[in-house]
C-alpha cells in the first residue's frame, strides 16, 4: 500500500507542468552560465597571448596577477615609445631572441645579470609623469623592493618629498642644455641594518646617487624618458656595501685636510701616503 502511495505520487510529479515563468527564468540562469563561461575562456587565451609575446621569463610572469601583468604590459607599450626605435627589433618575437632573457634560450656566454652587477648599483627608467618604466632585477639587494612591484609605480612615491624638484627638473630643462643629469635622491628602503626587510610603511630613506641622461623625444610619440644608473652611498661609519676596486675610503677634518685614508688610495691615483698628511683634499682637486 505505502509503495503504491509513492509511484503515484512520483507519476503525478512528472505529469506536473513547469510554469513558463520558471522555465525561462531557467533558461536565462543557463544562457547567463555559458555567457560567463566564454567570457572567462576568452579572458585566460587573451592573458595567455600577453604572456607569451612579453619579453619575461615565463617562470616570473606565473608568478602575477592580472593587474601586475597589465602593468607589465604598460610598462612596455611605454618603453617602445620612449626608448629610440634602434633599440628595438621590428617585432616582439626579435625582442625577445635579441634580448635573450627567455630561460628557455641557451644561455649567452654574458648574461644580462652579469652586465647589471658589474654597474655597482640598479637600473631605472622613468617616464615625463613620473613613473617607473622599468627597474633592474637587483634592485631588492639595495631596496628589499621587488622591481615588479616598482613598475608603472610613480617614483614621487618611493622618495622624500624634498627631492621631487630634483626629479621634475630632470625633465624641465630647456632645450639646447645637456641631456645629461646627476644628482642624489633618499628613496625609500625596507632593508634594516641586519639584512632583514620590514613592511613598506616602516621603510627608511636610502641616500642614492643618480646619474643618467634624458633619451630624445621620438618624432611620432612626442615622449622621452630618463634613463638613470643608480648606485648606493656608503658612509664611512656604517658601510653598509662591500667598496670595489676603483672605491677607496677617506677622512677628512673639518678644514679638508686628511685624517686617514686606505691602501687603494695609493694603487688607483700613485700618491704618496706619507705625502697626504696635513695635506687638504682641494690641494688635488681642479
Amino acid at each position: 500500500m505505502l509503495s503504491q502511495f509513492k509511484d503515484n505520487k512520483m507519476l503525478s510529479c512528472e505529469n506536473e507542468e513547469v510554469p513558463p515563468s520558471t522555465y525561462r527564468r531557467q533558461r536565462r540562469r543557463e544562457k547567463s552560465r555559458d555567457a560567463a563561461r566564454c567570457r572567462r575562456n576568452k579572458e585566460c587565451d587573451i592573458f595567455q597571448e600577453i604572456c607569451d609575446n612579453l619579453p619575461v621569463a615565463h617562470d616570473v610572469i606565473g608568478q602575477l596577477d592580472r593587474s601586475a601583468l597589465l602593468r607589465l604590459v604598460i610598462s612596455y607599450i611605454k618603453l617602445r615609445q620612449a626608448l629610440p626605435k634602434t633599440m628595438f627589433s621590428d617585432s616582439i618575437a626579435d625582442v625577445i631572441s635579441d634580448l635573450s632573457i627567455k630561460q628557455e634560450n641557451p644561455a649567452p656566454v654574458i648574461s644580462n645579470d652579469d652586465y647589471v652587477n658589474a654597474l655597482n648599483g640598479f637600473i631605472l627608467i622613468i617616464s615625463t609623469d613620473y613613473d617607473i618604466l622599468y627597474a633592474s632585477e637587483n634592485v631588492k639587494e639595495y631596496l628589499g623592493l621587488s622591481h615588479l612591484d616598482l613598475i608603472v609605480q610613480n617614483i614621487l612615491s618611493y622618495t622624500h618629498e624634498g627631492d621631487h624638484d630634483d626629479i621634475r627638473n630632470c625633465f624641465r630643462e630647456s632645450e639646447g642644455k645637456s641631456l645629461r643629469k646627476s644628482f642624489f635622491l633618499r628613496m625609500k628602503s625596507t632593508l634594516t641594518p641586519n639584512g632583514k626587510t620590514t613592511n613598506l610603511k616602516s621603510a627608511s630613506y636610502k641616500v642614492l646617487r643618480c646619474t643618467g641622461m634624458i633619451t630624445p623625444s621620438q618624432a611620432q610619440s612626442d615622449t622621452s624618458a630618463f634613463v638613470a644608473h643608480v648606485q648606493p652611498i656608503p658612509h664611512p661609519s656604517n658601510i653598509q656595501h662591500v667598496l670595489d676596486s676603483r672605491t677607496f675610503l677617506s677622512r677628512h677634518s673639518p678644514d679638508m685636510k686628511f685624517t686617514y685614508w686606505d691602501e687603494r688610495m695609493s694603487e688607483i691615483l700613485d700618491y704618496d701616503a706619507e705625502g697626504l698628511m696635513g695635506k687638504s683634499f682641494y690641494d688635488y682637486v681642479h
